[in-house]
């Protein structure tokens, strides 16, 4: 997980938060205005006309239209309450797992960030690109800045496999040989990558 997408989460869920905690303080509001406010002022009809007879009891009273008139806006909001609180959990897990990114080393703080060839080269490589390009990096600045990978990303093998069917990186591209070239990264810092895919083995 990024620090920047984590951050982007932590934001879009805060603002849920707000709106959801807005729309619940507003019901709160408006059923104690409800109880506290004479039904004249709130422009509550009496019982006999409004047909709520039924629903809250014989009594023609306003107060039990008010009382039906809360339940009702509870009824309407408890979700958004129950919403909520779960965001806030939500969050809670969010930042716990934030705090564990960066004192953890087994979560990654930020995504893998380095050079890769086939971006730019593909095919068009041999060993002085990647030697070139790393001391470049470490006379830049970039491998303090956390730019500590170095990716091999295709076309340094022999279009045909050994004896054994293993494949074996291009003497003519290599001359030192891929296990030289991955000395000479780590030991200026750098992890070393390799893509390949398993391919088909055919002798043609």
């Amino acid at each position: 997980m990024g620090c920047h997408t984590t951050m982007a989460g932590f934001k879009v869920y805060m603002q849920m938060l707000v709106v959801a905690s807005l729309f619940f303080s507003l019901a709160l509001l408006l059923c104690f205005f409800s109880l506290a406010a004479p039904s004249t002022q709130l422009g509550i009809l009496p019982i006999e006309d409004t047909g709520f007879d039924l629903l809250v009891g014989n009594r023609k009273d306003a107060t039990r239209i008010q009382s039906a008139y809360c339940l009702l806006t509870r009824f309407i909001f408890s979700p958004l309450n129950t919403m909520a609180s779960l965001t806030s959990l939500f969050l809670a897990a969010l930042t716990a797992t934030a705090s564990a990114s960066v004192q953890d080393p087994k979560i990654s703080p930020r995504p893998p960030m380095g050079f890769n060839n086939w971006a730019r080269f593909m095919c068009n490589l041999n060993e002085t690109l990647f030697t070139k390009t790393a001391d470049a990096m470490v006379d830049k600045g970039l491998l303090a800045a956390g730019y500590n990978n170095i990716n091999l990303d295709d076309c340094w093998s022999l279009k045909k496999r050994n004896a054994k069917k293993e494949l074996e990186w291009d003497p003519a591209l290599f001359p030192h040989g891929l296990p030289w070239l991955g000395e000479y990264l780590h030991k200026r810092g750098f992890n070393f990558g390799l893509y390949t895919n398993s391919g088909n083995v055919r002798d043609s």
